[in-house]
């Protein structure tokens, strides 16, 4: 693991890991724990956050593929979880393995703070050598799960973060399901987020507009229009119309 600053070829500024810094120096987050469901082992993020006080690392990825560094039979730090699957498994081995380590694993580290890493290029579809059998509804199996950990330890703070997935249908279908499931909960009082915390909320609404047709008639067409509003620390709000 010792590879210092020097990187491997896919991930040249860890997002996920200079997130997880930034929470917890900025915003005094005491423990964040980091999630990497992508296909390849997340070397990078685990050298970032191995043996670093308040964080806890878990990859869950083939371990047998590049790069080669995420057996699950060697001695990592004590912060560190790896999960080595074979080429080839499918759904059942995947959601077992949320299941019966990743869950409980998070469980008990209690975080304060969720962050994934959201490789989708465990699709059957993707042309990963050597990959995984994964499907769309497995990500929204994982996400339900991980959304519930969210609002039972972490307030609802929960931040996912596109990594893999080279197979375009694939990746929108997958990344559709992990985006609708992280939505589609409504927050309970348990759940609020903190005021110092960026936060997002999505409305939607009927916009009616009357424009002139090429002979002159006007007409009326309806549309439906989506906001996400991003609120700051400062309460502030900024308004994305997609």
């Amino acid at each position: 693991m010792q590879r210092g600053i020097k990187p491997w070829g896919f991930v040249f500024f860890n997002n996920v890991a200079i997130g997880a810094k930034y929470a917890q120096t900025k915003h005094n987050v005491a423990r964040v724990a980091v999630l990497d469901f992508d296909v390849h082992h997340g070397n990078g993020t685990e050298e970032i956050l191995s043996n670093g006080e308040g964080f806890y690392f878990i990859s869950i990825h083939v371990g047998d593929i590049y790069p080669g560094t995420g057996a699950d039979d060697q001695t990592r730090a004590p912060n560190v979880l790896n999960i080595a699957l074979k080429p080839g498994d499918t759904s059942e081995v995947f959601r077992a393995a949320f299941d019966t380590q990743i869950i409980p694993a998070l469980e008990r580290y209690n975080p304060d703070l969720l962050l994934l890493s959201s490789g989708f290029d465990g699709h059957k579809n993707d042309p990963t050598d050597d990959g995984l059998r994964l499907e769309e509804p497995d990500y929204a199996y994982i996400t339900d799960k991980l959304v519930a950990v969210a609002d039972k330890h972490c307030g609802g703070r929960i931040v996912s973060v596109l990594e893999g997935g080279y197979n375009l249908p694939a990746l929108r279908k997958s990344a559709k399901e992990h985006i609708l499931s992280l939505m589609k909960k409504a927050p309970s009082e348990k759940s609020q987020p903190s005021p110092t915390m960026t936060t997002t909320a999505v409305t939607e609404q009927t916009v009616t507009q009357v424009t002139t047709s090429p002979n002159g008639q006007a007409v009326q067409m309806e549309t439906t229009a989506t906001e996400v509003r991003v609120v700051n620390e400062s309460s502030r709000s900024l308004p994305l119309s997609i």
